[in-house]
């Protein structure tokens, strides 16, 4: 069983400034697909030594990168896969970051009736790259495919595919609950969470367990965690 303490509060913030220090490249698992084939497309960010890009939920300031996909007629774009971030705890302001180098995978499926030839892939990448500063960055990326008749992996599939597998998936043992802990103070309130695994051995160790909230437009689930 795993129970933590987590604070729910309203509130928002954010960061500008100018220049770059993050580079966007689009990377294919496919060379050349077939009509009705799911190839993997994945948005690399790298980023300098000490700056850091954002997860789909930024925290309590940041803001996640936004992937405008720029497709042809036939190819449609999939859910995106974020893999787990890195916490950054500071003072009153947890933020949910990547350093170094991240790879947002999305699925793009091939209608059954494309015709032959080389398929152009785009995509508007837009990001706040930050560090002891914040700078707002984008850039626009490409890649192409090539329809035929036979599927040829790219020297890119399993790096791929292994970012992909990076993103938490639901899992179907998990049995989980939840109950405030007590009244509210002000604008935040303490929340338990509470789940149990039907796999899990009785010696599991879960002190390495954390909880990674989505983003909400009516509340903020705050950064610090508390095993019970």
């Amino acid at each position: 069983m795993v129970r933590f303490l987590i604070a729910l509060a309203l509130g928002a913030a954010a960061c500008s400034a100018q220049v770059a220090h993050t580079r966007a490249t689009l990377l294919l698992s496919a060379e050349a697909a077939r009509p009705g084939d799911t190839i993997l497309a994945g948005v690399r960010l790298q980023m300098d030594a000490g700056w850091h890009t954002y997860w789909r939920n930024s925290g309590a300031s940041g803001m996640p990168t936004k992937i405008e996909w720029q497709l042809p007629v036939g190819v449609t774009a999939g859910p995106t896969s974020w893999p787990l971030p890195e916490k950054l705890p500071e003072p009153d302001l947890t933020t949910y970051v990547y350093n170094d180098e991240v790879v947002l995978v999305t699925p793009l499926k091939l209608s059954t009736d494309l015709k032959p030839g080389p398929l152009d892939i785009k995509a508007k990448v837009s990001w706040l790259e930050c560090a002891s500063m914040c700078i707002p960055g984008g850039q626009e990326v490409q890649a192409n495919v090539a329809i035929g008749s036979a599927f040829k992996p790219s020297k890119d599939a399993e790096s791929l595919g292994r970012w992909e597998k990076m993103a938490p998936k639901p899992h179907g043992s998990i049995r989980p609950n939840a109950w405030w802990a007590e009244a509210a103070k002000g604008d935040t309130r303490p929340l338990v969470i509470e789940w149990k695994s039907l796999l899990a051995a009785a010696n599991t160790d879960y002190t390495n367990t954390d909880f990674f909230p989505f983003a909400n437009e009516n509340f903020e689930v705050l950064g610090p965690t508390k095993a019970l």
